[in-house]
């Protein structure tokens, strides 16, 4: 179970380590709902770090922000693929240095998309590596970190879906804070 004033701590730390290094980040998250984006705003001087990014939950509204439909038919939209599209689309959209992608479902089968597994989230985390050159914006991208998130759903109400939200926030910024230490 996740604590949020853990998890608003990890948010202050991603906040201050990408301001002392001139970095941006930028998120696509679908079932996390943009909480990601809130905990990254909750900190003060988040905006000289983060420009902004997209609630997706849509598969069409995905398209719309630049994930490519091929991605969606080949992989599904819970897929480590996916995940590593909605990261790219999130550094495209506004060129940052880093983007975080989320992907999955949390308490209930989805039933718009049939490779839905309740409890199972995929998220990614891509960003520049340590190589000369490489750390500007819109420069090649190789450090990935994409993780498979399972838990135990409960019955899905607000208050589990709000504690499983905490939970894949959480884990994004643990992904982002390992990203950030094999970058500039």
């Amino acid at each position: 179970m996740a604590n949020i004033r853990d998890v608003e701590k990890k948010y202050q730390m991603v906040v201050a380590a990408l301001r002392e290094r001139h970095l941006s980040v930028s998120a696509l998250e679908s079932c996390t709902g943009g909480l990601v984006a809130s905990l990254l705003t909750d900190v003060s001087g988040a905006s000289e770090v983060f420009p902004g990014g997209y609630v997706t939950y849509s598969n069409g509204q995905k398209v719309a922000n630049g994930i490519a439909l091929r991605l969606l038919e080949e992989y599904g939209v819970y897929s480590p693929e996916m995940a590593e599209g909605m990261a790219m689309a999130a550094i495209g959209g506004f060129h940052t240095n880093f983007g975080i992608g989320i992907t999955g479902s949390l308490g209930r089968k989805d039933p718009a998309n049939a490779d839905s597994v309740p409890g199972v989230v995929y998220l990614s985390v891509i960003g520049p590596t340590k190589k000369p050159g490489s750390c500007g914006v819109r420069e090649s991208r190789e450090t990935t970190h994409t993780d498979r998130l399972v838990f135990v759903p409960r019955k899905d109400t607000p208050a589990n879906r709000r504690q499983a939200k905490l939970l894949v926030a959480d884990a994004a910024a643990e992904l982002l804070l390992a990203a950030m230490d094999e970058s500039c």
